[in-house]
C-alpha cells in the first residue's frame, strides 16, 4: 500500500501504458469491482455480471436524437464511460478504473419490420442481446440497441457490466434516457415505455 501511495498520476499513466489524451482520470477500484475482477480472473465462464433493461416505445423515434441522448447521458453520468485496466505490476493494485475522455457509445440500430413478432419473441431477441458474455476488461462495458418492429413500434435495449453500476441505477438510466430524448426531440412527444429487466 505504501508503494502504491507514492506513485503519482503521470507515473501511473506510464506504468499502465495508458494514453493521457484518451483517459482523463484513473481511480482505484471499489471493493465490489476488485471482487468482480478477482472472480472473473478465477473463472470467467462461471461469473456472468450483465445488468440490462429493455422497453417498448409506441411512437416514431428519431434515431440520430436517440443516439445523441445516449452519448449525452454517458457524458453526464461518467460511470458509463469507464473501462477497467487490469495490471500485474508488482507495485500497483490488481486493476484501476479509467475514465474515457473521447468515449463513443456502442449503439446499434436493428430493423425487423415486415414480420410480426410476438411478445415472447421480442423478449427473446432482447434477452439474446443482453446475455452475451461481457469481459470486465472490454473497451466497452455498456451497449445499446434500438430495434424497429414497425413505424411506431420500437424496443430500446441496454446492457452494462455490473462492475459499472447496479440494478437501481440502470432503472434510473432508463428514465433519464427517455427524459433526455424528450427534451431533445423537436416533436415534443413523450416516450411511453414499459420497463423489463
Amino acid at each position: 500500500i505504501e508503494a502504491v501511495s507514492v506513485i503519482n498520476q503521470s507515473e501511473l499513466y506510464e506504468l499502465l501504458g495508458i494514453d493521457s489524451h484518451r483517459i482523463s482520470s484513473i481511480y482505484h477500484l471499489t471493493k465490489m469491482q476488485r471482487d468482480m475482477l478477482l472472480e472473473e480472473q478465477a473463472s470467467s465462464t462461471v461469473v456472468q455480471n450483465n445488468i440490462a433493461y429493455w422497453f417498448d416505445i409506441r411512437h416514431g423515434i428519431d434515431i440520430g436524437i436517440w443516439k445523441r441522448s445516449l452519448q449525452q447521458l454517458a457524458h453526464d453520468i461518467p460511470v458509463f464511460r469507464q473501462t477497467i485496466k487490469r495490471t500485474d505490476h508488482p507495485f500497483l493494485d490488481i486493476g484501476y478504473q479509467c475514465l474515457v475522455e473521447d468515449y463513443q457509445v456502442s449503439f446499434e440500430y436493428l430493423e425487423k419490420t415486415g414480420q410480426h413478432y410476438s411478445s415472447e419473441e421480442r423478449t427473446n431477441i432482447a434477452r439474446s442481446l443482453v446475455t452475451e458474455p461481457m469481459s470486465i476488461e472490454s473497451d466497452t462495458l455498456a451497449k445499446y440497441w434500438l430495434i424497429k418492429y414497425a413505424e411506431a413500434d420500437y424496443q430500446a435495449v441496454s446492457v452494462c457490466h455490473h462492475v459499472l453500476t447496479d440494478g437501481i441505477s440502470m432503472a434510473n438510466h432508463a428514465r433519464k434516457l427517455c427524459q433526455l430524448y424528450d427534451s431533445l426531440n423537436e416533436q415534443g412527444e413523450l416516450t411511453v415505455f414499459d420497463n423489463k429487466y
